[in-house]
């Protein structure tokens, strides 16, 4: 017991976690007057939010949340095309107009609104694209709903009847192909863009564990070998790996045992924080982090 005892003491405190060794960051880095754009899943939305809240220029998500390529490929060749949304795409479900390419925060009881909000972001994002320093991308599921009627892959099921989508994993060479074309029409649009992907950490389908790893393994074999093949402007932060090696803890993670938990998703960004922007900036940022407390506190009390 003393021995034990004794090797426990001396234990660093880092040696109970497996820490991911970040590659050095291969461009500039970001800087407080850097142009951001971005699509992804919440936990990319989240990271932006961040940033957005601390005074950087970011536009992220045209069409809405969006979880896997296929619909992040589908919006960019809108914006690539300067797409303009008409009524003919329009659908009416559960007394709300949507678009099947966008996010339910984009449906409307109006269907002009649909039309309205749909084009105006879309022009805003192609803006931000052609001027953006950066493009954070975050994809986080293979699994894609394709709806039978009009067979076509949707952004979003609009909580329409079940039995009206057919459940589909995209393989690991239909996401490679997807993410090639989503690098080259980002590439067409700006071609001195840099583009940092990652794999979004939150699990899906918890009552189906295994379909959730061969999601997710089929994503990372493809940002793998695409983000090789594009190293000039392409680069991979590991924030499934941090997540599932570093914090592989429940403590991390929120009531429903899926979402992370505040303290998870700070370490995270401090380790992105770290690895991609100057000291300038994460310095700019902390500053903005105290100075928005401080205004909070004071409208509480």
């Amino acid at each position: 017991m003393g021995k034990f005892c004794f090797l426990v003491e001396n234990m660093r405190a880092d040696s109970f976690l497996t820490e991911i060794k970040l590659k050095k960051f291969p461009f500039a880095k970001i800087e407080k007057t850097s142009i951001i754009a971005g699509i992804g899943s919440c936990f990319a939305e989240k990271f932006s939010q961040v940033l957005a809240d601390s005074g950087l220029n970011v536009v992220i998500n045209p069409s809405g949340i969006i979880y896997n390529l296929y619909s992040i490929y589908e919006i960019l060749k809108y914006v690539a095309e300067n797409h303009v949304f008409t009524a003919e795409e329009v659908d009416f479900i559960n007394n709300r107009y949507i678009l099947w390419s966008h996010h339910g925060c984009f449906g409307a009881d109006v269907l002009q609104d649909v039309l309205n909000l749909a084009n105006q972001e879309l022009v805003k994002f192609r803006r931000q694209i052609v001027e953006a320093d950066y493009f954070l991308l975050t994809p986080s599921s293979s699994v894609v709903y394709r709806h039978v009627k009009n067979n076509r892959i949707v952004a979003n099921c609009h909580k329409a009847n079940n039995n009206d989508f057919q459940v589909e994993l995209l393989s690991a060479n239909e996401n490679s192909q997807f993410l090639t074309e989503i690098f080259n029409i980002i590439k067409s649009i700006n071609p001195n863009c840099k583009v940092i992907i990652s794999l979004s950490p939150i699990r899906h389908y918890p009552g189906d564990l295994v379909l959730n790893s061969r999601s997710k393994a089929n994503l990372l074999s493809a940002i793998g070998d695409v983000a090789e093949s594009f190293s000039d402007m392409a680069v991979y932060f590991p924030a499934y790996e941090i997540v599932h090696d570093e914090l592989r803890d429940y403590r991390f993670y929120g009531r429903d045992m899926l979402h992370l938990t505040e303290v998870a998703e700070e370490y995270v960004f401090k380790k992105f924080s770290s690895w991609a922007l100057s000291a300038e900036c994460q310095k700019f940022i902390v500053e903005a982090e105290k100075q928005k407390k401080l205004e909070n506190h004071r409208k509480k009390y």
